[in-house]
């Protein structure tokens, strides 16, 4: 395997200049003999005040969002979940990965999120846009606080793990699903 990545410390400040969160970011890539391309996404998150950060419940709130190229639409793309449900029927169900696919102009490609089972939530539900939104355009995201509130403890961690497979082609759902439990383990 061939990879490359990096980590950032980031300070998510309340203005003028109170840091309440300081976060550990990191994105590793690997490139696969298969042609698969693997983007592992990490984020650790602690709260470093002396109260309790409460996140409500809220239709967004994730650490990833992905918004589709600008050309695919409810004509030209799909979008799947681990449990069979689509752009009709996805939003706010539970999964442990979705898969977006559309034309590029190399051919058609599919994009495979998949949320660690050690995510808060998990599987955690998802934000996806039906197809009456801008026109059909791809937006998604894993939503730990779709459902419930959040108290983020004074002191604690927080780590939220994603995996992003991008492939030539549409990689099938007994494709997704062995590269979900290889991530799982």
């Amino acid at each position: 395997d061939t990879g490359v990545g990096f980590t950032v410390c980031q300070h998510h400040v309340v203005l003028p200049d109170e840091v309440i969160l300081e976060e550990l970011f990191s994105v590793d890539v690997q490139l696969h003999p298969d042609g698969h391309t693997r983007v592992d996404y990490r984020t650790v998150q602690r709260n470093v005040t002396q109260d309790a950060l409460e996140l409500p419940a809220y239709r967004y709130g994730g650490c990833l969002a992905y918004r589709g190229p600008l050309h695919w639409n409810n004509d030209n793309s799909g979008v799947l979940t681990s449990e069979g449900k689509s752009r009709e029927d996805g939003h706010t169900t539970r999964a442990t990965w979705c898969r977006f696919t559309g034309p590029t102009e190399r051919g058609p490609v599919g994009v495979t999120i998949m949320g660690h089972p050690g995510n808060r939530d998990a599987p955690q539900r998802q934000r996806i846009w039906p197809p009456g939104t801008n026109k059909g355009a791809v937006f998604y995201n894993f939503v730990p606080i779709q459902e419930h509130a959040w108290s983020l403890e004074p002191g604690k961690a927080s780590t939220m793990r994603y995996r992003i497979v991008l492939s030539a082609g549409t990689p099938t759902t007994g494709q997704i699903n062995a590269w979900y439990r290889a991530y799982a383990r």
